[in-house]
């Protein structure tokens, strides 16, 4: 009733893709990521129906501003990125990089890395690329440019705060409506609520 057409969740770009793409097949094994999915199915159940009753401009979208973790990103960067004949050397030399490195035991911290490797194969400017993952290409973009740091500190909210700022432009169908923990939405402190509240944006 509000116009909410975007649901932002405490967790990052890989995790809203894969809440995302749980609404578009029902595969309830991709809310395995997470205990932040299944302590809350019932809502997830009742959001997908909800989507599945409107047309494509008022479903919910979901977006992650916040960091992802490992499994969630490692899952995400091979769903999406798949070598083919037709792209670049370039392009499949870094998609089998990335795709190695998600296979050889990393980590969270080795996200970091990762993004520079996928930034760099998002810049290459591959046609063929660029055009098989159109529909992932903000998805990946939000995840080569997400630098929030793994703590509950001061600066996670502000790397939060610029990945909203820099992103929404993407997304116009509607308002939207975010779910955060206590300690990002505390007015008496630098917090994520009071970097929005203040920003003309």
């Amino acid at each position: 009733n509000n116009n909410v057409r975007y649901l932002v969740i405490e967790a990052g770009p890989a995790a809203a893709y894969i809440a995302n793409k749980y609404l578009s097949t029902g595969d309830e094994s991709l809310l395995k990521f997470s205990i932040y999915y299944f302590s809350e199915l019932e809502f997830w159940k009742a959001l997908r129906v909800f989507n599945e009753e409107k047309n494509p401009t008022d479903k919910i979208m979901v977006l992650g501003f916040d960091f992802d973790w490992i499994e969630v990103y490692s899952y995400v960067i091979k769903d999406i990125l798949v070598a083919k004949p037709e792209y670049k050397e370039d392009t499949n030399r870094i998609i089998k990089n990335l795709i190695d490195q998600l296979n050889n035991k990393t980590t969270d911290k080795n996200i970091s890395g990762l993004n520079l490797r996928l930034e760099e194969l998002i810049n290459l400017k591959d046609s063929a690329f660029i055009n098989d993952i159109s529909s992932n290409l903000i998805t990946l973009s939000l995840m080569a440019g997400n630098k929030v740091p793994l703590t509950a500190q001061i600066t996670r909210d502000k790397e939060t705060y610029k990945n909203i700022t820099q992103s929404i432009k993407h997304f116009t169908r509607g308002n939207f409506f975010a779910q955060y923990g206590i300690s990002h939405v505390n007015k008496t402190r630098t917090s994520l609520t009071t970097l929005l509240h203040k920003s003309p944006e």
